[in-house]
């Protein structure tokens, strides 16, 4: 059954189902009713009628089936959105909530001249310091950034800065991927060594994926921690922000103690979550700004830095957006194109060091997995497991699409083709050394989550494995899979794997959350709707900031034009819930 066979299935249940309880509908009615379905199948929260549709807004009110969400019924009306209502009261708690843990809340002895030690005195760090200052002083603080603005480092030293203030406070740390939970740890680590700051996680507990943090399990949707079995947490720091869905979002407030500080992190230009909403965008754009008196504060503390007036928002003081970047420049190579494209600028930089592209149509699938060749010459070597995931994450071959003759499932079937040509794996052979593995579905019981990536190893070829205590080569195959995202090793038996495919080549929306050195990004012509609608600036935007030195593009330039130009903008209610004139304070 395809996509859209199942959308009028589930439209026409849902119409007889409510036109039972309500006789007499009109037919345009009936026709917004399914329009609304199909919105929340494309991951809206939310219809917003148009000019024409606004007249069955007193019919459906008079039904039985409607209200304004003073009493409970299937639909619900708030102005001109229509809903669904599940899915108002999603985005009414959330708006809720927020609203309440907006609020000041310093840390005892805090002063700003605790910031001082942390920061440099210099330009660029000005608004990592605001930050700083913001989670130090509120209960909610919202920080945003493009690719190397120091978030996580920020982060770093805003979890030092409180263990020194309060050495009581306890943390949980969450992501809502395993990549993205494992990159986070990695950052903190990295800045923590690197500027010797004391802190009080210790490696094994450091960051979660959302649903280990919350419990949930593959035996129950429901979580284990919800409000009424709160999360024992003084602090809760969740990392790409962005990722996360308005029922994940929900629960994750639910569970959190009345008296936690919630830091969230991420970037609003990347994709938005696969589940409905639009959290971080909804959160940031319009970018709240702050209050009259929480300006003169932060002016008179931070000279010289430019201050956003406060939006009509309710979340107004809580967000910090974060514009230098420490890893490229915006005058040039990735900074200049990831800029570019949030413009809605059409024109792909001149090629350079950073930024390559080719025209997909003079292009070949030997040329755009040649990055690849320094991995196959390590896949014959006998080297260490961390040497070939390392040079596993040199490069990685981006696509929008799983099928076509430039989708995921065709380009990693080449690369296992060259493999075969060069004896690195056998016709038809399913496993062998250096496979790289994404996981398709969670795995509570080996802890692999949807998302994770690992590597098939012999380990007769990674000579470090052998002394691994966990593992007996004498009773199973010298094949295990292995994985590192986690903190330490873990290595589970091939047979013991959930569902899972080769990676060489992943969907731009698997990659979030992940880092490479290189990225090849091979976009297409779209060959339908569906493809066509995957191809958006915020799908560029994505792609080119996995990368850290360099992105070659195989793309034709103006199928990267009409990319740019199509934004994937998701209707939703939840910035109107949050876009209420609040009192200064």
């Amino acid at each position: 059954m395809n996509a859209q066979t199942e959308y009028h299935q589930v439209a026409n249940a849902i119409t007889i189902l409510l036109t039972d309880i309500s006789p007499g509908l009109s037919e345009q009615a009936i026709q917004v009713i399914k329009k609304l379905v199909n919105s929340i199948s494309q991951q809206h929260s939310c219809l917003h009628l148009n000019h024409d549709e606004l007249s069955v807004i007193a019919e459906l009110l008079a039904s039985p089936i409607a209200s304004t969400g003073d009493v409970v019924t299937p639909l619900i009306i708030r102005g001109s959105q229509l809903y669904f209502h599940r899915y108002y009261e999603l985005e009414r708690k959330i708006a809720e909530k927020l609203r309440i843990m907006n609020q000041r809340s310093a840390i005892p002895g805090f002063s700003v001249g605790e910031l001082d030690s942390l920061f440099p005195e210099s330009q660029p760090f000005n608004m990592q310091k605001i930050a700083a200052y913001l989670a130090a002083t509120r209960k909610l603080t919202i920080i945003t950034g493009g690719p190397g603005t120091g978030k996580t480092s920020t982060v770093a030293k805003i979890i030092s800065l409180m263990y020194a203030l309060q050495p009581s406070l306890t943390f949980a740390l969450a992501a809502p991927t395993g990549k993205a939970a494992s990159r986070l740890s990695q950052s903190l680590q990295q800045t923590w060594a690197g500027q010797h700051l004391d802190h009080p996680l210790q490696v094994s507990e450091q960051v979660q994926t959302l649903h280990r943090l919350l419990g949930i399990s593959k035996d129950s949707s429901k979580p284990r921690y919800h409000a009424g079995r709160k999360l024992d947490f003084d602090v809760l720091i969740i990392d790409e922000a962005s990722m996360i869905d308005l029922a994940m979002m929900s629960n994750l407030l639910e569970a959190m103690q009345d008296t936690a500080r919630l830091i969230l992190l991420g970037d609003p230009g990347q994709l938005p979550s696969v589940e409905t909403g639009n959290l971080l965008a909804d959160l940031t754009i319009p970018f709240p700004g702050f209050s009259d008196r929480t300006r003169q504060e932060l002016k008179q503390h931070f000279s010289g830095t430019t201050i956003p007036p406060e939006e009509p928002s309710q979340l107004t003081n809580a967000a910090c957006r974060l514009t230098f970047s420490f890893r490229f420049s915006e005058l040039e190579g990735i900074g200049k194109l990831a800029n570019s494209i949030i413009r809605g600028d059409p024109e792909i930089p001149s090629n350079s060091e950073q930024v390559q592209r080719q025209d997909l149509s003079r292009s070949t699938l030997a040329q755009v997995t040649q990055p690849l060749n320094n991995y196959f010459q390590l896949m014959q070597q006998e080297v260490p497991l961390q040497r070939l995931f390392d040079e596993l994450n040199q490069c990685k071959i981006l696509t929008p699409t799983r099928e076509g003759h430039w989708g995921v499932v065709h380009i990693n079937a080449h690369i296992e083709q060259i493999l075969e040509s060069q004896n690195l794996k056998a016709v038809n052979e399913f496993h062998y050394h250096g496979r790289p593995i994404m996981i398709l579905r969670n795995d509570y019981v080996n802890g692999l989550f949807n998302g994770d990536i690992g590597l098939c190893i012999d380990t007769r070829l990674c000579t470090d494995l052998a002394a691994t205590a966990s593992l007996d080569t004498s009773k199973q195959s010298s094949l295990v899979a292995c994985f590192t995202d986690s903190p330490g090793l873990k290595i589970v038996p091939l047979g013991r794997l959930p569902e899972h495919e080769t990676c060489f080549s992943m969907t731009v929306h698997k990659s979030q959350g992940s880092e490479f050195d290189q990225v090849c990004l091979v976009l297409a012509e779209a060959e339908s709707e569906a493809s066509q609608n995957l191809q958006t600036r915020e799908l560029l935007y994505t792609a080119v900031t996995r990368c850290r030195s360099k992105i070659s593009i195989f793309a034709e330039q103006n199928t990267w034009k009409q990319a740019i130009q199509r934004q994937r903008s998701r209707s939703s209610g939840l910035a109107d819930f949050l876009c209420r004139p609040l009192a200064k304070r």
